[in-house]
């Protein structure tokens, strides 16, 4: 059974619309998630620790002012098959490790594109020479030029999935339901005037699960 992350970030907000937009979407979207299925962290790069919990295929949508799929200048194919992942290229990970049917990218009208072709530059990656590729780490140090390798023949990605970019998100995703959401600040990216938007993202979502518990103890009898 495939299940839907939706992965919130702050820093798609640019004018005020977006705001309502996305508090919107969050508070109805987390009405019937279960609690342990719902993630708030600073940094876009601990959805990991969601979604490392998932065995399922997947399929993610990501409201994000960037795609955070993969940018050459900025990090490796190796080193993040090698596990020296961030931010910026979290969605690669999922495609490396996990089996992820469909990645849809609602973004604003001005962000970054990126291009399709990228994934054929997975699938060219996908079968190595008999030497090693070696990975030139920022943040760790291998003792040995066996560090990362691949076999001839070994698939690089699970699977391609499905890429879709959306600038309208709530049309988007209206008629979508969720089993798990992530929502994060990313406070190298987000104004800071829009800081606020994070924290009331957290109670809005801490107030829907506090009375969502309150009406399952009165359905069950259970004295408050």
């Amino acid at each position: 059974m495939i299940k839907n992350l939706l992965s919130i970030d702050i820093d798609y907000c640019l004018h005020a619309n977006d705001i309502v937009d996305l508090f919107d979407i969050l508070t109805s979207k987390c009405v019937n998630v279960d609690e342990d299925k719902i993630l708030f962290s600073q940094y876009h790069i601990d959805v990991l620790d969601l979604i490392k919990k998932i065995h399922h295929p997947l399929s993610i949508y990501n409201v994000d002012l960037h795609h955070d799929i993969f940018y050459e200048n900025q990090t490796s194919i190796a080193e993040v098959k090698s596990g020296v992942v961030s931010s910026a290229d979290w969605v690669l990970w999922c495609l490396l490790n996990k089996r992820v049917e469909s990645y849809t990218w609602i973004k604003q009208h001005n962000s970054e594109e990126f291009s399709e072709d990228m994934l054929e530059l997975f699938n060219k990656a996908s079968n190595y020479e008999d030497n090693y590729g070696i990975v030139d780490s920022r943040n760790v140090v291998f003792s040995s030029k066996k560090a990362f390798a691949h076999k001839r023949d070994e698939n690089f990605i699970k699977q391609k999935p499905k890429i879709f970019t959306e600038t309208r998100a709530l049309e988007s995703l209206k008629n979508l339901e969720f089993d798990y959401i992530f929502v994060c600040l990313s406070p190298d990216y987000t104004p800071k005037e829009n800081f606020f938007l994070y924290d009331l993202c957290k109670l809005g979502v801490s107030r829907i699960i506090k009375n969502r518990n309150i009406a399952k103890k009165i359905r069950e009898g259970v004295e408050l």
